[in-house]
């Protein structure tokens, strides 16, 4: 059994999930199993990923379209019996050097240590650990645009966290954020402004071997100053994970992040962040732009065949 099952929960973006199979395909790190968790898949791409992957890869599909489909997907997940699991958004997309420092990571966590992950593109609360430690030039950009957005109702009304400021203080709108009394606190600007998303993705694409190269920076374990996490990909103890997704009391609707959430507020542990592993989040469906991201996507594959 391998100590690390990685688990790619699919939608609708199957030239990810060659793309994902491909980097993994160049791993050093040995120990881990990928997952692809999807709907329904065409026989070509179901071909190359076993291709990519031999004896390395399970294809799950045929899950049911319906309001649980997501839960599901997890419930097959936290039963194959690794040690370890990674949840895996299709959007969240790292180079086989992110792979590994991302397998390393996950074996450092300690008993204190609840999930873990990278600096996450667009991630709450990673956007600006992102921006600062792997696309710095356009921080001033990026800040400005924060600091001139104005919150209001998003499934829940956020307009309490907004601030007449010119600046953008990201210390202390995490503050009020954790002082907002709802359950869903994953709100950042980034997720409202899709000329942000572009912005950050354009900057990515500029210098893309650059930027995603894993860089030597801090790795912070937090459990106090990040009140929530967006978890597009993490990595967790398949124990935890199973304690979180059995426990009915975390959940307010059919997805697991409030849950975690919950969790690890709950039992004071950290959220661990590798502020210098660069992980690319298109974008948010709060701003949804396909033909933008079909054609985001298909660049990012180009940079990804050109890392050797």
């Amino acid at each position: 059994m391998k100590k690390i099952g990685v688990f790619c929960l699919g939608t609708r973006r199957p030239t990810l999930w060659e793309a994902h199979a491909r980097e993994l395909s160049k791993c050093e790190y040995d120990n881990f199993h990928f997952y692809l968790l999807v709907d329904d898949i065409k026989e070509e791409y179901a071909k190359t990923i076993v291709e990519l992957l031999p004896g390395k890869v399970t294809i799950v599909s045929q899950f049911p379209k319906i309001a649980t489909n997501y839960l599901t997907k997890l419930a097959t997940a936290v039963n194959q019996g690794h040690e370890y699991s990674v949840k895996h958004d299709e959007d969240s997309i790292m180079t086989s050097a992110g792979w590994d420092r991302f397998f390393t990571l996950i074996e450092s966590m300690t008993d204190s240590d609840i999930f873990c992950t990278g600096a996450i593109s667009n991630g709450i609360p990673t956007t600006e650990l992102f921006i600062e430690n792997h696309i710095p030039n356009a921080k001033e950009q990026l800040y400005s645009i924060f600091a001139g957005i104005k919150l209001g109702d998003h499934g829940a009304d956020y307009r309490s966290l907004n601030v007449d400021s010119t600046t953008w203080d990201s210390d202390a709108f995490y503050s009020r954020v954790s002082q907002f009394n709802h359950h869903y606190k994953g709100i950042h600007p980034v997720r409202v402004s899709f000329d942000a998303v572009k912005l950050i993705n354009d900057e990515i694409l500029k210098n893309f071997k650059k930027v995603m190269k894993p860089k030597d920076r801090a790795i912070i374990r937090d459990s106090t100053k990040y009140p929530y996490f967006c978890n597009n990909i993490f990595g967790i103890k398949t124990i935890d994970w199973v304690n979180i997704l059995k426990d009915g009391s975390l959940y307010v609707d059919n997805f697991d992040e409030v849950p975690i959430n919950k969790y690890r507020n709950n039992t004071k542990r950290n959220l661990v962040i590798d502020t210098g592993l660069p992980i690319i989040h298109t974008m948010y469906n709060w701003t949804p732009n396909w033909e933008y991201e079909n054609s985001l996507i298909d660049a990012i594959k180009v940079k990804l065949k050109e890392i050797r």
